[in-house]
């Protein structure tokens, strides 16, 4: 009995007590927009569907340190509920990551720390290479319904232009207020 005990309040003291935590926080919101644009190209008229997915309150965060040990890096690893797992890593200066942690945002050269759900998020703050301190966070992804944009249309003024779905679907969220 007071091994489980022990064992309970070790596991809710690490999480407690962590030195370390995200600078935006530990609960996100997952807000997935969807679109159709109608693009009037020079040459052609396309139609384009748009998809996006942001966190809130931020993408990104900083990752902060508030112990009492000098730290020059962080390694972050999140574990995620189908047991995949991500790495990050930053310098850190004055108790704080020197880059914004990439949580969400995924493309050809990027993945994302988080993804929905439950993550543990172990990390472990180094000072010239050697451990100085190490913990593990939980950080929740709630995934909240997607979020419909009316039909809109958009001008392009050159063939180039015209074929850069990313920037035009980029354009049409900001117009249409991420779908609000």
């Amino acid at each position: 009995m007071k091994l489980s005990t022990y064992i309970i309040f070790a596991v809710f003291s690490t999480s407690i007590f962590a030195a370390g935590t995200f600078e935006k926080g530990l609960n996100y919101k997952a807000n997935n927009i969807q679109g159709t644009v109608t693009v009037n190209c020079p040459t052609e008229t396309r139609i384009v569907n748009c998809y996006d997915s942001y966190l809130s309150p931020s993408s990104v965060s900083k990752f902060t340190y508030e112990g009492a040990q000098e730290v020059d890096k962080v390694k972050i690893e999140a574990i995620h509920e189908d047991g995949d797992s991500r790495d990050k890593s930053s310098r850190m200066k004055n108790g704080v990551s020197t880059k914004r942690i990439n949580l969400w945002i995924s493309t050809l050269f990027q993945r994302p720390l988080l993804d929905y759900g439950q993550n543990i998020v172990n990390y472990t703050f180094s000072n010239n290479g050697r451990e100085v301190e190490s913990a593990q966070l939980n950080v929740v992804v709630e995934q909240l319904p997607t979020r419909y944009c009316s039909w809109g249309t958009y001008r392009a003024f050159s063939d180039s232009q015209c074929q850069n779905t990313a920037s035009i679907c980029s354009d049409y969220f900001r117009r249409y207020n991420d779908c609000r």
